[in-house]
């Protein structure tokens, strides 16, 4: 299965994601089908991924998840523009431009198992009362430095290729964001691409 091309808040029982620069691993990609966008009082129907990275040294201490590491996500909207913030972050990722046979079709889910340096950032509401841990910007890890296996097991979902078994594994609050299907019409056409034969895994 291939698919072809956030934030979190905390409260009085949710520990935020730390802030700065940290190493991490990405160990799910959900398509989430179109969404609705609306912005400065446009709408807009825009196909989008969520991708999720884990903190692997930096572990929760509190409640439930405590000795797990923190997680983070960040939706995309699925293109490669070279404007799109799903290009930006994949070429800074990778440490190298994609190139046009690439760009013509690349598999997103080559990201699983990747490890990254991810900028981690926190914003408050103006009222003070809620922070947010954003992902702010992805890096190459350092030279030498490899990514360890996830804690987490790691996790794909395609509209275009459901997988029921998977879709009824996710949390019910993402299942409820994910519309399907998605109308053929505004399908992109992604061709899965053969996999690069140097030390980036995608």
């Amino acid at each position: 299965m291939s698919l072809t091309v956030g934030q979190e808040s905390n409260n009085f029982d949710f520990q935020i994601c730390p802030q700065g620069n940290h190493m991490a691993v990405c160990f799910s990609v959900i398509d989430l089908g179109v969404q609705e966008v609306n912005y400065q009082g446009e709408t807009s129907y825009k196909r989008k991924v969520r991708v999720s990275w884990e903190l692997p040294n930096e572990l929760i201490t509190q409640g439930e998840l405590a000795g797990q590491p923190f997680s983070i996500s960040k939706n995309y909207t699925m293109s490669l523009h070279e404007n799109s913030f799903l290009y930006k972050d994949l070429v800074t990722w990778r440490g190298k431009a994609f190139t046009q046979d690439e760009l013509n079709g690349f598999d997103l889910f080559n990201i699983l198992g990747a490890g990254c340096m991810l900028n981690v950032i926190h914003t408050t509401t103006q009222d003070g009362q809620k922070t947010y841990a954003n992902a702010s910007s992805v890096s190459q890890l350092p030279k030498g430095m490899k990514a360890p296996a996830t804690a987490n097991p790691l996790r794909s979902f395609s509209t275009d290729n459901y997988d029921d078994n998977v879709f009824n594994s996710l949390p019910e609050w993402l299942k409820e964001k994910i519309n399907l299907p998605v109308p053929q019409a505004v399908q992109p056409h992604i061709p899965q691409e053969e996999a690069l034969d140097d030390d980036i895994p995608f």
